[in-house]
């Protein structure tokens, strides 16, 4: 016995001897058997639809970009006229409705299904929400109602019916992404269904998008604790509300509501500042170190000194002197030390030799080695020595020798001389230092030539000059550089005018224009099969006669120097042409029954 039914609709088998039999909707997984005149019929229905879209791999419902153009719950359900609607809302930990977010913070989200006409028998809904990258935006978990689920489908989260919701409230827990991420938007979608087991006579609502932005959470600091006793005041840094007031215990001196601390008519100690604001309160820690002060004695001779922290006293520092060194904990211990200076003598002198002089001084003879500080001293009767200081400055002499390469025409200024080539060679001149001592310096002039001539033969050009660096120009183009053209010698694709610039080190000579003749086999035939149009052409590029060549080999287009200027890769009467610069290009065609070449300028 064979019968049909209809998906989603009551069906009736009627049997031979009366007996009617009705079909409704089947959940998935199970099947009806009758037994009718010993035979047994099986019943499976269609897949159902009461597991959510992403459960079902059909993806996104709610309307957001990811869902794509056109895609809504409406694409299978239809018919029914209940006028539904769908509320987003979001709340605290303290179940206010909030527009904005903390990072991090938990949530809950709440979807209301609602029909505006009709008695529907239940209801679906589909909900995501996204970051601006279209990506997932914080994690949802624990669904807080029946008939609801979390499903991960293409990298996201969606919140989703499971079976039909007979209240059509869905909530979920969500926490929010981290900091940074900017605006989150949540998309949704519901349904209003009739339980017909199909999909007909149900309504899906419109796309639901509601906000969120990213807030900034209150919070306060005082950068650079600890502190010293000895600071100046210190202001709070803030984020998030402000307005509030601070508070901290005895001790600490601080603006209620400013914030600002009063350090050095504080306690020391570590305390607690507290700023309450309209949505609770926030806590930051600091610790105010002590200074100290000492007192020290000491004495030196008049020519002595002393190290005294980051100081150097000496016998101008007599009387009171003060030092910060900082203790275990990063504050100042001032320390006040009294310096005595007893009496001693110093005599200072200075002199200049050249290096090869001597100076007679205090029993010594100076020369060069004793350049700089020379001292000698005598003892005084109360213990301090009585110095004599020579500084000694010695200026060298100089004999050296150098080598100079200068190019053809060129000149070098060698000590008040002027020279150029005829100068080739070694030269000399004494320099004289400021305190009379002699220098002679001895300069060998060297003198880069470059041979300039070219020698033009057989559609060829070459320059006569080598070892060198070569770059070859276009005189008929405004003495252009020639891509590419950078050997002794050059063979050009077209007749012209060519002239090369040759360099060796640093020195750069370019030769006169000399002109070539050249023969080459590229030509336009003039019996060609084919035409092109228009010519001259802007973009697109025409082949007239193209279904004339059988068997097309090869297509493509060579510039007025014979270089390829674009290769075709299909063959096709039209060619695009757009992206070739303005000039003189040649259309050639390898075909089963020889070439085809056509001159064409591009404009």
């Amino acid at each position: 016995m064979n019968f049909k039914y209809l998906p989603g609709q009551s069906n009736f088998l009627k049997i031979t001897f009366g007996l009617v039999i009705s079909f409704g909707l089947v959940s998935a997984g199970y099947s009806a058997k009758k037994m009718l005149r010993g035979e047994i019929i099986t019943y499976v229905p269609s897949p159902p639809r009461s597991n959510g879209a992403a459960a079902m791999g059909l993806g996104d419902r709610t309307g957001s970009p990811i869902g794509g153009a056109g895609s809504s719950c409406a694409n299978c359900h239809s018919g029914g006229s209940f006028s539904p609607s769908i509320s987003i809302d979001v709340k605290d930990g303290a179940s206010n409705s909030v527009t904005s977010y903390i990072p991090g913070t938990t949530y809950t989200i709440e979807y209301m299904v609602l029909a505006g006409s009709g008695s529907p028998s239940g209801y679906g809904m589909q909900g995501v929400a996204l970051n601006s990258s279209n990506g997932a935006a914080g994690t949802l978990f624990s669904p807080g109602t029946p008939n609801t689920q979390i499903t991960a489908f293409g990298g996201v989260q969606y919140l989703e019916h499971v079976g039909t919701s007979l209240s059509g409230l869905f909530l979920t827990s969500w926490t929010a992404p981290a900091a940074g991420t900017g605006s989150v938007s949540i998309f949704a979608r519901g349904l209003a269904v009739n339980q017909n087991g199909g999909t007909s006579g149900d309504q899906a609502t419109a796309s639901q998008l509601f906000s969120l932005t990213e807030a900034v959470p209150t919070t306060i600091s005082f950068p650079g604790t600890p502190f010293c006793a000895n600071e100046l005041n210190q202001s709070p840094t803030q984020t998030g509300e402000t307005g509030g007031a601070f508070s901290a215990p005895a001790g600490l001196i601080i603006d209620p509501g400013t914030g600002v601390i009063d350090i050095s008519n504080s306690t020391i100690g570590t305390y607690q500042v507290d700023y309450a604001y309209s949505m609770g309160t926030t806590s930051f820690s600091i610790t105010i170190n002590p200074t100290y002060i000492e007192t020290a004695v000491a004495a030196i001779c008049s020519n002595e000194t002393l190290i005294f922290g980051s100081q150097t006293l000496n016998a101008s520092d007599v009387g009171l002197n003060t030092e910060f060194f900082q203790s275990i904990d990063g504050c100042d211990s001032i320390v006040n030390l009294t310096l005595t200076v007893n009496t001693a003598s110093l005599i200072q002198e200075s002199a200049t030799i050249c290096d090869n002089e001597t100076l007679s001084w205090a029993s010594q003879t100076l020369d060069a080695s004793n350049a700089g500080l020379n001292t000698a001293v005598l003892t005084t009767v109360n213990g301090c020595d009585s110095t004599l200081e020579m500084n000694l400055t010695v200026l060298p002499t100089y004999s050296e020798t150098t080598t100079i390469t200068i190019c053809e025409g060129e000149t070098f200024d060698f000590n008040g001389q002027t020279l150029d080539s005829t100068n080739a060679g070694l030269n000399t001149s004494t320099f004289q230092s400021a305190n009379g001592c002699d220098s002679l310096v001895s300069l060998t002039l060297n003198i880069e030539t470059i041979d300039a001539q070219v020698t033009v033969a057989s559609g060829q050009i070459a320059a006569d000059q080598s070892g060198g660096a070569y770059q070859w120009l276009d005189c008929d183009n405004g003495n252009i550089e020639i891509v590419g053209a950078t050997s002794q010698s050059f063979s050009p694709l077209a007749s012209g005018n060519y002239a090369v610039e040759i360099t060796i080190g640093n020195c750069s000579k370019t030769s006169a224009c000399a002109e070539v003749t050249v023969f080459t086999s590229l030509h336009e035939n003039n019996l060609s099969l084919i035409s092109i149009s228009p010519n001259p052409v802007k973009d697109v590029l025409h082949i007239e006669n193209y279904n004339e060549l059988l068997q097309v080999i090869s297509i493509e287009i060579v510039d007025a120097f014979g270089k390829r200027a674009l290769k075709v890769a299909s063959a096709d009467e039209t060619i695009n042409i757009s992206k070739l610069p303005a000039g003189t290009y040649f259309l050639t065609i390898n075909h089963d029954a020889g070439q085809e070449v056509v001159k064409f300028i591009k404009i």
